[in-house]
């Protein structure tokens, strides 16, 4: 199973990409195939912590008994379950980008403040 990279950084999109594919064709040829006995395997990063609280692992949510449970309870075919880890996936590679981003803001700051601070004690004396 792939992870995602340390401190933020963003993962490759063929990192996130290719699992979904794989999916997509563990589940279906030109149509769908027929019923998942079980289950599809998930090669991709884990579920993020940001989102254990409302949603599946996506092994999990791929496995024979969710699949079936989606598919005859809830009427969702496993494409949706695919398109929804795709979506999943997005939210958490655009955090990560924001992360970055304002990671990289606040060390811009600092070192403005920082400059501040020194060229004020500069004038004080």
């Amino acid at each position: 199973m792939a992870e995602w990279p340390e401190d933020d950084k963003v993962a490759r999109f063929i990192d996130l990409t290719n699992p979904v594919r794989d999916l997509v064709k563990q589940a279906y040829s030109l149509k769908r195939k027929p019923a998942i006995k079980k289950g599809l395997d998930w090669k991709g990063p884990p579920l993020p912590e940001s989102l254990h609280a409302t949603a599946l692992e996506f092994s999990d949510k791929v496995s024979a008994e969710n699949l079936r449970y989606d598919d005859e309870e809830q009427g969702r075919d496993p494409m949706i379950i695919i398109i929804g880890i795709a979506v999943q996936l997005g939210i958490e590679q655009g955090r990560r980008i924001s992360a970055k981003e304002l990671r990289e803001a606040q060390e811009r700051a600092d070192r403005i403040e920082d400059t501040f601070l020194a060229l004020n004690r500069k004038e004080a004396t």
